[in-house]
């Protein structure tokens, strides 16, 4: 099975300062992946996702941990299992087995033979200290990460992350230089609809933007903003390893075809929540989208 053009197009997202090289070593790993029979570590990935999608918790991480087993020699493996461990206890709530399965992830990124990957484990790990209120950890891991500009979309959810830590130190100004960086990278690929990296990049670009209008206490800019945000194609943004103000499945018992009213940013706005079903496995695709089949979503509409 070939791979096909625009696929190979957005998986490298365009980046000149890959060298030739290295976008034919990525482009051969594709390929061999897609080539390849159903390996232990993929076949237990699968599982792990048709738990997730199920909403069994347990049988997902179960099958997480067999796939870590799977590929006990490969570090760069290894840390992409543990990454998706840790999305997964964060979606549950268990913020101390995020952190230390993403700091796991971290090591095992730092030992593989895919730097490039490093920069999103990095990241990872700034947004745990983040969300910790440990700024200066976080901050130097930002800095650690932004070095790397090969790929241009992890670069710009690295910015974005540097953009939150300035929004929590209140600086605005730098925070908004911050956000016109990743508006001139993500920009260019607008275009690409089906593209989870990007898209993700710009459902963080305007939740970010909502923060700094909440801030600046413009409320019908912040709102319009999020609107923006949870506008975005769901199956390539919202679910794409971004926090989520309103959370989903397992935080909230999310009930089909039912409102009830809120509050976002000062405002009154009313919550529809309603169901989606995706055309795609989760195990088919390569997005850290969190569901499958039917998922409970809510979108936050204006009054």
């Amino acid at each position: 099975m070939s791979i096909p053009d625009e696929l190979n197009h957005e998986a490298l997202n365009e980046d000149e300062e890959l060298s030739e090289e290295e976008m034919a070593e990525m482009l051969q790993a594709i390929e061999d992946a897609a080539n390849a029979p159903p390996s232990p570590w993929l076949i237990a990935m699968g599982e792990a996702h048709e738990c997730e999608a199920a909403f069994d918790w347990s049988g997902a991480e179960a099958a997480y941990r067999r796939a870590i087993a799977a590929e006990a020699d490969r570090p760069s493996i290894q840390a992409k299992t543990y990454q998706d461990l840790a999305k997964l206890f964060s979606l549950i709530g268990l913020d101390e087995q995020d952190f230390e399965a993403t700091k796991t992830a971290t090591q095992l990124a730092r030992q593989g033979n895919m730097p490039i990957m490093l920069p999103l484990h990095l990241r990872d790990e700034a947004v745990c200290y983040l969300d910790a209120g440990d700024l200066d950890r976080a901050e130097a891991l930002l800095e650690e990460a932004r070095g790397d500009t090969r790929l241009k979309v992890s670069h710009a959810y690295v910015l974005g992350t540097i953009a939150r830590c300035r929004i929590a130190r209140g600086d605005l100004e730098a925070a908004q230089l911050a956000l016109d960086e990743i508006w001139q990278i993500i920009e260019p690929h607008s275009e690409f609809e089906i593209a989870a990296g990007w898209q993700g990049n710009f459902a963080a670009w305007w939740g970010l933007t909502a923060k700094m209008r909440a801030q600046r206490h413009d409320w019908p800019g912040a709102i319009a903003a999020q609107q923006e945000r949870l506008a975005l194609d769901p199956e390539n943004s919202l679910l794409h390893g971004q926090p989520l103000d309103l959370q989903f499945a397992g935080r909230e018992e999310c009930t089909a075809d039912r409102s009830s009213g809120g509050n976002l940013f000062g405002r009154e706005v009313q919550f529809t929540i309603f169901q989606k079903t995706w055309p795609m496995p989760r195990s088919q695709w390569g997005s850290r989208q969190r569901m499958n089949g039917n998922v409970s979503r809510i979108i936050a509409l204006s009054k």
